[in-house]
C-alpha cells in the first residue's frame, strides 16, 4: 500500500519520511520568519518609546501609542507563536501523520502581485482542506508546491488535486464529496 496508513515496505518508508521531511522544513522557516519578523515590530516599538526626539512634543503622544502599540502586538504575537506555532489550528504536519484521511481536496494557488502593471512577487500557496470544512495553507516556492502535489498524489490517493469551480462548489455543499 502506497499511502500513509497501513504497513509500507521500507523505500515506502523512506519517501514518506522525505515528503513529510520537506514540509516541516517548510513549516520551520516560516516559524522562525514570522519570528524574526515579531522581534522586529517588539524592538521598533520599544525604539519609539523609548527614543522619542524630545523635541517633538506635539508628537510624543502618537509615536508613544503606536510604539507601544507595536510592541504590545508583536510581544503577543511571538509568545502565541513560540507557544502554540498552528495558533489553535490542525497542523498539517499533524494531519499528514496521523490522520491523512481527514484530507479531501488539495491545489496550489499562485497570486501574483504586479503594481502598476510591474511583476512585483508571486506568492504559491499549497492547500489542503480537511472534512471538516477546515481549510490549512502553507506558503512555499512554486516548484516545491508542484514537486509535493505530485508526492501527496502518490501517498493520498482518496483525494482531489486541483482547483476549479464545481470542486469548490461541491467542498462548500460537502466536502465528502470530494473523497475518491
Amino acid at each position: 500500500m502506497s499511502g500513509f496508513p497501513g504497513s509500507m515496505t521500507s523505500p515506502d518508508r523512506m519517501n514518506k519520511a522525505e515528503d513529510l521531511r520537506i514540509i516541516q522544513q517548510l513549516q520551520n522557516r516560516y516559524l522562525w520568519i514570522k519570528a524574526g519578523l515579531c522581534c522586529l515590530g517588539l524592538v521598533a516599538g520599544i525604539y519609539f518609546i523609548l527614543y522619542r526626539d524630545p523635541d517633538l512634543p506635539k508628537f510624543s503622544l502618537l509615536i508613544n501609542a503606536t510604539g507601544g502599540l507595536l510592541a504590545i502586538w508583536s510581544g503577543y504575537y511571538f509568545v502565541r507563536q513560540l507557544f502554540f506555532p498552528s495558533g489553535g489550528k490542525t497542523d498539517i504536519l499533524t494531519c499528514l501523520r496521523e490522520d491523512p484521511q481527514s484530507i479531501v481536496w488539495v491545489y496550489h494557488y499562485i497570486v501574483v502581485h504586479r503594481p502598476f502593471g510591474i511583476h512585483f512577487i508571486r506568492i504559491t500557496t499549497l492547500y489542503f482542506n480537511l472534512i471538516n470544512g477546515e481549510r490549512l495553507g502553507m506558503i512555499m516556492p512554486r516548484k516545491t508546491a508542484e514537486h509535493l502535489m505530485n508526492l501527496l498524489r502518490k501517498r493520498l490517493p482518496h483525494c482531489t488535486f486541483g482547483h476549479s469551480d464545481r470542486k469548490a462548489f461541491l467542498y462548500q455543499a460537502n466536502p465528502g464529496l470530494l473523497r475518491k
